[in-house]
């Protein structure tokens, strides 16, 4: 990890804010920053409009894509690399990342676990509407083997937002971590079988079905066992599911069904709703 390399960054009153998952949420709760944070923490998401974004050496990466920004989702605990010109999106699991930096020079600078997950999106219809699973990488690679990443806000974004994107990031991996602790202990004493089981809400114009199916049945023996079970005619071209945060995305082919499987292991939230028309 490039822990010694981040260090040599001046940290201002922001400070750091490391992630460790033994340390529980109330121990670390700070009245003053709950009380500055209130006034947010019920919207959707907090953006950070970007200059730049480097590695922790100086070189700087996406400096061909405009208007980049970096996005705190709190409904699913991800954290968002956005261009708001192409419209693509690279989607970071929060418990992916292992620290946070605010420094001296307003730089938000983050480490992540080694070969962190990360999942790629496109917003056909613009910025929080339907978004659908890309089928390259927009980075062109140059997130691989990166542990360490410098962003660099646009100049108009001001402290307090920098102060409430830290400590959010804190806030909600330390909330997930005791989320996640809950259900393992739950899973732990319940759980009967080794196959994860995935619960499918089938909605139709006029009707409604619900089937369970293990985790990784594929895409296409899906949408067949619901045509024969049902008696119901489906187009394979307008198949879509709501994540978790209410986006509804299209489903086309097995890359965008793993992303539908990603997503329920990561948020340990084994139910979805599949819409037909």
């Amino acid at each position: 990890m490039n822990g010694e390399e981040t260090d040599s960054h001046s940290s201002s009153d922001f400070g750091d804010l490391e992630f460790n998952s033994e340390v529980s949420y109330e121990s670390t709760r700070s009245s003053s920053s709950d009380t500055s944070q209130s006034h947010f923490w019920h919207q959707q998401f907090l953006k950070i409009d970007l200059k730049k974004i480097n590695l922790i050496n100086g070189k700087q990466i996406f400096s061909d894509i405009p208007k980049l920004s970096l996005i705190l989702r709190f409904i699913t605990n991800e954290l968002c690399i956005t261009s708001n010109v192409t419209l693509n999106e690279i989607v970071i699991p929060l418990n992916q990342l292992k620290k946070i930096k605010i420094s001296q020079e307003r730089e938000i600078i983050i480490d992540f676990k080694k070969n962190f997950e990360r999942i790629n999106y496109n917003y056909p219809q613009g910025l929080l509407n339907l978004r659908i699973h890309l089928p390259f990488d927009p980075a062109r690679g140059d997130l691989n083997d990166v542990t360490s990443l410098l962003f660099v806000p646009a100049d108009w974004v001001d402290n307090n937002t920098l102060i409430f994107f830290g400590e959010g990031v804190k806030k909600l991996w330390l909330t997930q971590v005791n989320e996640n602790n809950l259900k393992n202990l739950d899973n732990s004493s319940n759980k009967t079988s080794d196959n994860e089981e995935l619960q499918i809400t089938c909605n139709f114009l006029s009707k409604k079905f619900i089937m369970n199916v293990e985790i990784e049945t594929k895409f296409k023996d899906i949408l067949a066992r619901i045509h024969e079970r049902y008696k119901v005619d489906i187009n394979p071209n307008r198949v879509a599911y709501k994540n978790l945060s209410n986006d509804m995305i299209t489903l086309i082919d097995e890359e965008d069904w793993n992303a539908v499987k990603w997503e329920a292991r990561r948020s340990q939230v084994y139910h979805i709703s599949m819409f037909f028309s």
